[in-house]
């Protein structure tokens, strides 16, 4: 996906058609590295590279587990 700017805030993202709850989410996710907060624990800063980055490997790991979750429902 192609984002407007290198660095956009979770306010920016929602615009563009991402979730609220889902964005913060992310940036509370553990390990991620995409998201940093402005001084004063104001906004969350977000490195579009990294964070599409991140998102593709969640949505491959999701679509890992759905597989199996399927597999074994037909095995049972």
């Amino acid at each position: 996906m192609q984002y407007p700017k290198a660095v956009m805030s979770i306010t920016e993202l929602v615009k563009i058609g991402f979730g609220r709850d889902d964005m913060k989410a992310a940036c509370h996710a553990e390990g991620q590295d995409f998201a940093t907060r402005t001084v004063g624990g104001g906004k969350f800063l977000i490195d579009t590279e990294k964070f599409e980055q991140w998102r593709q490997k969640q949505l491959q790991k999701e679509q890992a587990r759905r597989k199996y979750v399927r597999r074994r429902r037909y095995e049972a």
